[in-house]
């Protein structure tokens, strides 16, 4: 067998051991419950943890077994107690009961190595492989060995086993351990996504899958997968907390444009919650791009100018995306968009107190002079020298400031240093605190020739 590289094994392992890990602790703590073979295909496991001295000779590789380290745990003696008769006849009754199958298999493997160990194998002893448990957040993972990938008793079961489904969790982890020993990341992959279809640890299994987006063939494998719409799929891409570096973000947004390149359709919510991801990650082009490909009515370089969109995402409730109009509301002041009489307005109610940001929206502005023009009813025309407008790059501000004599034209007092600033709309300081209440029915951003 062609011994896999080390960055290979490494993403396995880690694949893996997002199921695998509290399954070694349950290894240790398997049921007492004994009804003649069906009470022990659950604890019918082939790996043991790695523990005792020996634990660290053997982080090399391949080592003899030892009782610390070998096959042998709390399922081993139980599974050695059931009489051949009883296990023959329960594979004659129950030849495609993947449960069953995958117990004779530990139960045989188990009683050959027990039987070496015990200087019963002719002088053959054997060989356990070992899979070290990946490093998380700095600290390392339990390992665990498993029988060696040579070991022809593993080599004539296993491909039976897989070849009865997906219905048994026990026979899927013992996959799940010899895949990753393997490196076999396609195995990982199919049994991680049996386990998903059932909810089974789908906390574990989705932020690992994440992790190792990053490799190229593991995600066209993903895609694949998605392209399906898998009863996974929604929790998947909607779980982004987990994309933390920005290799993460850029893999997921290549996933999120090759499932949309194949004619996958994406959610409102998948979308969402990447576009956010992406922005939250200080990747704006590429949310904006993402964001764009899929609402085809985006206005640049300030979308929805005119509030409608805005409007319709407060009567639905709607949690909007840094290229919508995010409406503020805090202590003293209140904003609101609404359609009335076919027209659409921002309403802006404040009490003067403070400086408070009303609305806020990430543009897609490229670095240089904007003008804005401003669309409201001459009556509140006096009440725009409470507000100011402004574009922010990180934590610089550049405002906007009347030009001319049209109080409703502004322009850039400086250029903006940046691509996509954020534009916002914030209270000016007053002499006083008198309230103000004001109706924007649309803001024009353009760029200055």
């Amino acid at each position: 067998m062609t011994k896999p590289t080390r960055l290979r094994q490494g993403m396995a392992s880690m694949l893996a051991a997002a199921v695998m890990l509290p399954v070694v602790a349950y290894l240790a703590s398997a049921s007492n419950a004994v009804t003649i073979v069906r009470g022990e295909r659950d604890g019918a496991l082939l790996a043991a943890p790695l523990s005792g001295p020996s634990a660290n000779a053997m982080a090399a590789g391949n080592a003899e077994t030892d009782p610390s380290t070998g096959p042998a745990s709390t399922t081993a003696p139980r599974l050695a107690a059931i009489p051949d008769a009883t296990m023959r006849g329960a594979l004659a009754a129950r030849p495609l009961d993947q449960g069953i199958v995958n117990l004779a298999m530990v139960r045989e493997i188990q009683a050959y190595a027990a039987g070496n160990a015990n200087g019963q194998g002719a002088g053959v002893t054997s060989q356990r492989s070992v899979v070290q448990g990946p490093v998380v957040n700095g600290q390392a993972t339990p390992g665990y060995t498993i029988p060696a990938l040579d070991d022809a008793r593993l080599a004539a079961w296993m491909p039976v086993v897989a070849q009865l489904g997906w219905r048994d969790t026990a026979t899927q982890f013992n996959r799940l351990y010899v895949a990753a020993a393997g490196a076999d990341i396609a195995t990982i992959l199919d049994v991680s996504e049996a386990l998903l279809r059932r909810q089974q640890l789908m906390d574990r299994i989705t932020p690992v899958l994440a992790l190792v987006e990053t490799d190229p063939k593991i995600s066209l494998d993903l895609v694949g997968r998605l392209q399906n719409r898998p009863a996974w799929r929604g929790a998947y891409l909607e779980s982004t907390t987990i994309l933390t570096r920005r290799d993460q973000l850029v893999a997921r947004y290549g996933i999120l444009r090759e499932l949309m390149r194949r004619g996958g359709q994406l959610t409102k919510t998948e979308v969402a919650a990447n576009v956010i991801a992406l922005d939250r990650g200080k990747l704006p082009e590429l949310g904006f791009a993402l964001w764009k490909a899929v609402h085809r009515d985006v206005v640049v370089p300030l979308n929805d100018p005119d509030f409608q969109r805005a409007a319709a995402n407060s009567a639905d409730d709607v949690t909007p995306v840094p290229y919508d109009w995010q409406l503020m509301t805090g202590e003293g002041f209140s904003t609101d968009a609404f359609v009335e009489d076919g027209r659409s307005a921002l309403e802006i109610k404040w009490n003067g107190r403070g400086v408070p940001i009303f609305v806020r929206q990430r543009t897609s502005a490229r670095s240089g002079r904007y003008r804005l023009d401003i669309v409201l009813d001459p009556e509140n025309i006096a009440d725009l020298s409470a507000i100011q407008f402004r574009l922010m790059c990180d934590d610089t501000a550049i405002a906007l400031r009347q030009e001319g004599r049209v109080p409703t034209r502004l322009a850039t007092v400086q250029p903006v240093p940046c691509a996509y600033p954020v534009f916002e709309v914030v209270g000016d300081v007053q002499s006083s605190s008198t309230p103000h209440t004001l109706l924007l029915h649309a803001l024009h951003l353009r760029p200055l020739a």
